[in-house]
């Protein structure tokens, strides 16, 4: 960057900083500050002898050099085996974390590990991950999760193994009774497999980003193929799956982002779908300027997933940066991209009406005709379902600023709305929303709606009717 003022200032506690692999790279620093009689001054000196540390010069990012990846994730030892965690495992709202590989073979652009630093997999031993588990299992509590955070889990042959563990720990203590995993994007068979071995504690994430394909070609992103997904759809609808989108992508338009997740609605037995902004990571190749402009990037800030607060009186907020619009796709685009993930988000998370599907299904009408005259026909919504969905795409567009200054600043002045609840909380509080304050308008504009679907249906509004009174009832 040509200007690092602002980062000096808002970095001015970091000493330095460590990129990539943190683990010999962190060792060689403090065995070199204990060289220097601790002076943080002399380490930053030395800093062409340590690897993959870099600090904020005044007008420059002055860079070590860079280390070879660990070729051997065995020789990292582990927190849990050392007992560096025990008082951690022993708290009843813990979920333990392990890694059991490292790296990413894929290389889109949007992603850190796009990078080819990243490309080759490393891996523990199977024997090293099964001592981690049945340590973290003698001492956590039964009801807890696991997170596994490989980039790619139950991809892999050897996922396979590892899988055969837990689910013998699940049957004799009955722990993890729920796994978050980001599943790979190859080898379907497999996922499932894996995921049925797991008593479907486990969620198939099907991270397809774009269901478009010249969006995956312009962020390098190759996804299931449809011949597989069509393969394997009776058993996909046996398992609790859910679908990652990042919108706005490059070449996504409105059309062919409800298109997408159109499809997905009608592929299978989808709990909901995890609707992400676009992020523009450092070290990605969606980040370089050429890039940037290539697609028309439209860049913004805006707080992290309410990571904010006071530290010893002083306002913290950590920020991100975000696509609000491309070339392809504008700002309004994008509100009615979320909106409608939003609304779907109401209909799906924990099956509220899950009836109405049933009904869709016994005549043979797709869930997304029903979900898109729900979204077309909101001209005609109750008003509190029309408030409910204005004010999420008002605070949407709110929260995007210019600058991260004035992120801190929007943040700020609205602290207080934010730790009331009366601001933020994106999908999460808008679709409860729907079904806490606006319950009777929400249920009867599905209902109105469904209706209207079936409007050319004879003898079918005694069903609708008595599906209404038992909604209503439950």
């Amino acid at each position: 960057p040509k200007d690092l003022s602002f980062n000096q200032k808002k970095y001015s506690i970091v000493d330095l900083f460590v990129q990539h692999e943190g683990e010999i790279a962190f060792v060689n620093l403090i065995k070199k500050y204990i060289e220097k009689n601790y002076n943080e001054e002399g380490l930053k000196d030395s800093i062409q002898e340590l690897g993959n540390c870099f600090i904020l010069g005044k007008d420059e990012i002055i860079s070590g050099p860079n280390l070879h990846r660990i070729e051997d994730l065995d020789e990292t030892p582990s927190p849990y085996l050392l007992g560096m965690f025990d008082k951690f495992l022993a708290d009843p709202g813990y979920m333990p974390m392990i890694q059991t590989n490292r790296g990413c073979p894929f290389a889109c652009t949007f992603c850190q590990e796009g990078q080819e630093y990243f490309n080759k997999v490393r891996r523990h031993s199977l024997d090293f991950v099964k001592d981690e588990l049945n340590y973290i299992s003698k001492r956590v509590k039964p009801e807890a999760g696991l997170w596994i955070t490989d980039s790619n889990w139950a991809m892999y042959k050897w996922d396979e193994d590892i899988a055969d563990h837990i689910a013998l720990l699940q049957k004799n203590i009955g722990w993890p009774r729920e796994l978050i995993t980001s599943t790979g994007k190859a080898q379907l068979e497999r996922i499932i497999r894996i995921a049925k071995k797991l008593n479907n504690s486990m969620f198939i994430s099907n991270s397809v980003q774009s269901m478009d394909p010249n969006v995956l070609k312009d962020i390098k992103r190759k996804n299931l193929s449809p011949k597989e997904l069509d393969k394997n759809k009776e058993s996909l609808k046996t398992i609790r799956q859910e679908p990652e989108i990042i919108v706005p992508l490059p070449n996504e338009s409105k059309k062919t982002f409800f298109d997408g997740i159109n499809k997905l609605l009608d592929g299978g037995k989808n709990q909901r779908f995890a609707v992400f902004q676009t992020l523009v990571l450092t070290n990605t190749e969606m980040a370089d300027d050429s890039h940037i402009k290539k697609f028309g990037l439209k860049i913004k800030y805006k707080q992290h997933w309410n990571l904010y607060g006071r530290i010893d009186g002083k306002f913290i907020c950590e920020v991100e940066r975000v696509v609000s619009e491309t070339n392809t796709m504008s700002t309004d685009d994008y509100l009615d991209c979320k909106a409608y993930a939003m609304l779907l988000d109401s209909i799906l998370r924990f099956e509220p009406i899950s009836e109405i599907f049933r009904l869709l299904e016994s005549h043979s009408i797709k869930n997304s005709d029903f979900a898109s005259l729900l979204f077309n026909s909101l001209d005609k919504a109750p008003k509190g379902v029309k408030e409910c969905i204005k004010n999420f795409k008002d605070d949407l567009l709110n929260e995007m600023q210019d600058s991260e200054q004035e992120v801190l600043n929007y943040m700020k002045r609205n602290e207080e709305k934010f730790n009331l609840g009366l601001t933020g909380g994106g999908n999460l509080r808008y679709s409860n929303m729907l079904w806490i304050d606006y319950f009777e308008e929400t249920l009867s504009y599905i209902l109105s709606t469904l209706r209207d679907l079936f409007k050319k249906i004879e003898n079918i509004q005694v069903e609708i009717y008595n599906i209404e009174k038992f909604l209503k009832f439950v």
